[in-house]
């Protein structure tokens, strides 16, 4: 079943668990689904506010891994350049795989690294230099390149280099994640200037509106506001 469909999406095991998030919490079921989508390359550049504080508290945090050891790398910015801040991750993760992929190039041109390392190897880093932007393709390869590099890194200085850039083997998904009273509200210059940027960039805006922010007192907003509010919120970060 298609992982992205409404169904397919359900049946992913969710890389966030055991949040610790107040009573009805309206945050944690969208970025539950978001580890569930892209849990295993994800990357979240969130926003101080709520989802900082069930998302990363001291000495626990309620993200986690799947059976190969990959889950959700998370960082915290200030409340009002959040989007600034995942917009420099996603930039520099751009940069770092094209100077990886430029790497891999050379290596692939290269006589005497060729005698030096494996028919698997480079037949590896053939098959992840052509797809290297499609994810499915470039992180399947990526998990293969992962042991073969350990294995031959010292063959060749220029595979001891792909070697050292193998963290970028794999295409990442960044998300900029917070609160509504960042995107809507101490953020909204950072969140304009990057929809601005014509980057493909995930921008998460979360509302608990079932709660009160400041003094987690219940919100005595109706059943259908808390729901038009957090559906409101969902479809600008699908549409974004």
């Amino acid at each position: 079943m298609d992982r992205a469909s409404v169904k397919g999406s359900q049946l992913q095991p969710p890389l966030m668990e055991f949040s610790g998030a107040c009573e009805g919490c309206g945050e944690t079921p969208y970025v539950k689904l978001l580890t569930q989508l892209f849990g295993e390359r994800l990357i979240i550049a969130n926003a101080t506010g709520c989802s900082s504080i069930w998302g990363g508290s001291a000495g626990s945090n309620p993200y986690t891994t799947n059976a190969d050891g990959y889950g959700p790398a998370w960082a915290n910015s200030l409340f009002e350049d959040n989007a600034q801040f995942g917009l420099g991750i996603a930039m520099g993760t751009v940069q770092r795989r094209k100077t990886l992929h430029r790497h891999v190039k050379e290596v692939l041109a290269d006589e005497a690294a060729r005698k030096a390392g494996s028919e698997m190897l480079f037949l590896a880093l053939e098959r992840w230099a052509d797809h290297y932007q499609e994810a499915d393709i470039a992180n399947t390869v990526a998990k293969e390149l992962q042991g073969l590099l350990e294995r031959e890194k010292g063959s060749h200085p220029a595979i001891g280099q792909i070697y050292a850039e193998r963290d970028m083997l794999h295409k990442a998904s960044v998300w900029i994640v917070g609160g509504d009273g960042w995107a809507y509200d101490i953020g909204f210059g950072g969140l304009d200037h990057v929809l601005a940027s014509g980057g493909w960039l995930g921008l998460g805006g979360v509302g608990a509106r079932g709660w009160d922010w400041a003094g987690r007192m219940p919100c005595r907003d109706s059943i259908l506001d808390r729901v038009g509010a957090g559906l409101g919120v969902f479809l600008q970060w699908l549409a974004a």
